[in-house]
């Protein structure tokens, strides 16, 4: 499904309000796939990919690991889930990343959304949409 996405978190932090007021949204592909899970405790889990609207095979943002849906209302919804943080090649950290993602329905093919809210949470209020 094609969708503009903004990420919420860097580094696992939240970014100001002010951050996301001037993000533009990366659109992209997203798929949500089930994988082995690496611990005992779990068969699997879920891995969001958002892959880049031209080619459709390389990555638009790093992989979300143990995805879930944390809020949904109409065609806004967020995803949160551990982000792999690298320095070049090497792995420096998993973070917590969220992603608040917007359908893009025909209507909305030009191009990716800009940030327009006053303040919001991340997790539990799309009264306040980074997409309008």
């Amino acid at each position: 499904m094609l969708v503009d996405v903004i990420r919420m978190r860097r580094e696992g932090a939240r970014l100001p309000s002010e951050t996301l007021k001037a993000t533009t949204a990366v659109r992209g592909h997203l798929s949500v796939v089930s994988r082995r899970s690496r611990s005992r405790r779990q068969d699997s889990v879920m891995l969001a990919l958002l892959l880049d609207v031209t080619s459709k095979l390389e990555e638009a943002l790093p992989p979300l690991d143990e995805v879930r849906l944390t809020a949904l209302r109409g065609d806004e919804f967020v995803l949160q889930g551990i982000e792999e943080v690298l320095r070049g090649r090497r792995l420096v950290a998993n973070c917590v990343q969220s992603w608040w993602c917007k359908l893009v329905l025909p209507s909305d093919a030009g191009t990716p959304s800009l940030w327009a809210a006053d303040s919001g949470d991340e997790l539990g209020d799309l009264a306040v949409s980074p997409f309008r």
